[in-house]
Parts: structure tokens; C-alpha cells; sequence
């Protein structure tokens, strides 16, 4: 029987960008290997993790998902469909769903009006 020839998770040089960690995920077609790329992930995760949520391996596992169904997004259907199969990820905004380029654009819209409000009010001079 042929050994399993796992992705490896790209060396660690302190500047590896989405790219290069969520890339390769793309490509992956097994659940074997999607495990095994999960937990390399997540290990990468709570190691340069700031907020402490993510610094526990539920925290950065639930941080991968939503990152991975956000870069998988930016794909084709079938390979957004795969990769949320696989890792168990879903879109952060849109979840499992395609939307129209009507809905992404009224989405982007409502998110960046909600974030100019809460910035508005963080600048307001406290009494």
C-alpha cells in the first residue's frame, strides 16, 4: 500500500503571509489531509495569536474555519465547496451560501457603515 503523501504547512520564517498558510489548503482532497493541515493551522494560529480567544486549540480551530471559508471565497464553486467539506469552514459574512454580487456589495456596505459608526463613537470625548 503507498504511504500517504500529506501538504506540508509551509516553514515557519516569521513572515509567511494568508497566502502562503491558506493556499495550499486549496489544493488538499482528502479528509486525512485536511486534518492534518487543520491542526498545523491552528498550531500557527495560537502561536502568534494576540487576542487570548484564540490562543486555546477550540479558539484558533474556530478562527481557521472562518478564515479558510473567507479565502476559499475568492475560488472557484467547487473548490469553495470542497474546502468547506473538508476543513468544516464556512464564509465569516456569507456562511455556506454564494451570494449575488448585489448581496457581497450591500454586505461589504452594512459591515463598513457598523465599523465608521463604532469608530465615530470610539473617538467621542468621554465626560
Amino acid at each position: 500500500m503507498p504511504k500517504t503523501k500529506f501538504t506540508k504547512f509551509p516553514k515557519d520564517n516569521g513572515r509567511l503571509t494568508i497566502r502562503d498558510i491558506h493556499g495550499p489548503a486549496m489544493k488538499i482532497k482528502t479528509k486525512a489531509d485536511a486534518e492534518q493541515y487543520m491542526k498545523a493551522l491552528a498550531a500557527h494560529y495560537i502561536k502568534y495569536a494576540v487576542d487570548e480567544k484564540y490562543k486555546t486549540t477550540e479558539g484558533a480551530l474556530a478562527l481557521v474555519r472562518g478564515n479558510l471559508g473567507y479565502y476559499a471565497g475568492y475560488y472557484d464553486p467547487a473548490t469553495r465547496d470542497r474546502v468547506n467539506k473538508l476543513f468544516g469552514a464556512v464564509h465569516p459574512i456569507f456562511g455556506a451560501t454564494t451570494p449575488t454580487q448585489k448581496e457581497a456589495f450591500e454586505a461589504g456596505l452594512k459591515l463598513g457603515q457598523a465599523a465608521a459608526r463604532k469608530e465615530k463613537n470610539q473617538c467621542k470625548p468621554k465626560d
